[in-house]
């Protein structure tokens, strides 16, 4: 994927959330206001129900000079004082006490989801503002466009020269801010460039010398470097790279790559800290091996609504339960043990909106009963026939905010099994 294109979805993400969150704001201000109004009820019936009990008791004083000359009077004043002053007035004033306590908790809630949702759309728009400057700086490159798919090495090739040269371009006008967290005076750092450092950097045109590279490459070119090495020598396999960002305030030094032997959607994240000294990794390389275990439940569930081939699943597995590997899951427990993002794409030629209606009621379902103890997420898009068979598993996310979709529908499941349709 060329690396403009990447980060114009990556700001399409960002602009779509804030959207998402503006929504959630002007929800929650509307639930707001609305249990402003009932509070504002709450507190006049309280006031009423005080006034009249007030002047009942009132009334009931007129009796006290007749008491005395009439014992039908005098047993009715003692009734009357009863309810009023008794165990009958006490339960409701302890009821309304407990009402405005419940609704000043639920107001204070909202309030705190407001400034939660603001708070998220500051985060974003500095992140779009980012990726502005990123997308500006990678248009200016120079360089030839490689094609994709000549070798298995050409795409993570191509995309991290440009990456480099990014870098190289940040550096020299002087950008601060993004450090690397590379540069650490204990962290041995050798001279010699690799083979693969080499071939990259000879297809930017950049030195293939080391001392002739600024310090953002050299700390970019073996940051990359060493977390490939990581995996290759963790799973005895050769890897791809698709992406990497350093470490900021808001994410962890990570980078995304892919086994030579799978394709660009078998994508593997590793992260690394440095911490007391020497650098830690982790990686999650177990969910290559669950997303097809995932996929194959999530498509014989919808298999039994629409034939299979008027249907496409893909899945992105997010994590593993606590005390999960990817060894220990299997086909039977994969839907209650790896917590997962899928889409089902389902073309026109088999399913109508009313039957994507239908067949979403379905689906929360059978989340209930299958999808327990992690969360998950399955979204439904009913796609234009021709569009539909051009979706794969390496490009369905650029598909995603295409104008292709007749109808869309989302279902959810929580950890705690609360199943939400939207």
């Amino acid at each position: 994927m060329d690396i403009v294109n990447d980060l114009i979805r990556r700001r399409a993400a960002c602009e779509q959330e804030i959207a998402e969150q503006d929504r959630k704001i002007q929800e929650y201000e509307r639930a707001y206001e609305s249990l402003r109004r009932f509070d504002g009820a709450v507190d006049t019936a309280q006031s009423n129900f005080h006034n009249v009990n007030t002047v009942k008791l009132n009334r009931t004083s007129e009796l006290s000079s007749i008491t005395s000359r009439c014992r039908t009077a005098q047993l009715y004043l003692e009734g009357s004082q009863r309810t009023l002053n008794g165990f009958g007035a006490k339960i409701v004033g302890a009821a309304f006490t407990g009402l405005d306590v419940m609704i000043r908790l639920k107001l204070a809630e909202y309030r705190l989801k407001i400034q939660n949702c603001e708070n998220r759309i500051s985060s974003l728009e500095r992140s779009i503002d980012s990726i502005n400057s990123m997308i500006d700086t990678a248009r200016i490159l120079p360089g030839r466009r490689m094609r994709v798919g000549i070798r298995k090495k050409t795409f993570w090739k191509r995309t991290f020269a440009v990456f480099l040269a990014s870098v190289c371009l940040w550096s020299a006008a002087g950008c601060t801010g993004a450090g690397t967290g590379m540069d650490r005076e204990d962290e041995k750092v050798s001279t010699e460039l690799t083979q693969r450092q080499r071939e990259l950097l000879e297809e930017m045109g950049l030195p293939a010398d080391y001392d002739k590279l600024t310090d953002t490459q050299k700390n970019a070119v073996t940051s990359i470097e060493a977390m490939l090495s990581y995996l290759e020598s963790k799973y005895q396999e050769e890897f791809c790279y698709l992406s990497y960002a350093e470490a900021g305030t808001l994410e962890k030094e990570h980078l995304e790559a892919y086994p030579a032997s799978g394709t660009p959607s078998d994508v593997v994240t590793v992260y690394r800290t440095y911490e007391d000294g020497e650098y830690h990794y982790e990686d999650d390389y177990g969910n290559i091996g669950v997303r097809p275990l995932y996929e194959s439940r999530v498509r014989e569930f919808a298999v039994q609504s629409f034939p299979e081939s008027g249907i496409k699943v893909f899945s992105d597995i997010r994590n593993l339960g606590q005390g999960t590997d990817g060894q220990s899951v299997t086909e039977e427990n994969v839907l209650q043990t790896a917590s997962a993002v899928t889409y089902i794409f389902i073309s026109e030629s088999v399913c109508t909106e009313a039957q994507l209606r239908d067949f979403t009621e379905e689906c929360a379902q059978w989340m209930e009963s299958q999808c327990q103890g992690v969360a998950a997420q399955i979204c439904l898009r009913l796609t234009d026939a021709a569009q539909w068979e051009l979706i794969d598993a390496t490009g369905y996310e650029d598909k995603l905010r295409a104008d292709i979709f007749t109808a869309e529908a989302e279902c959810a499941i929580s950890a705690s099994g609360k199943v939400t349709v939207y």
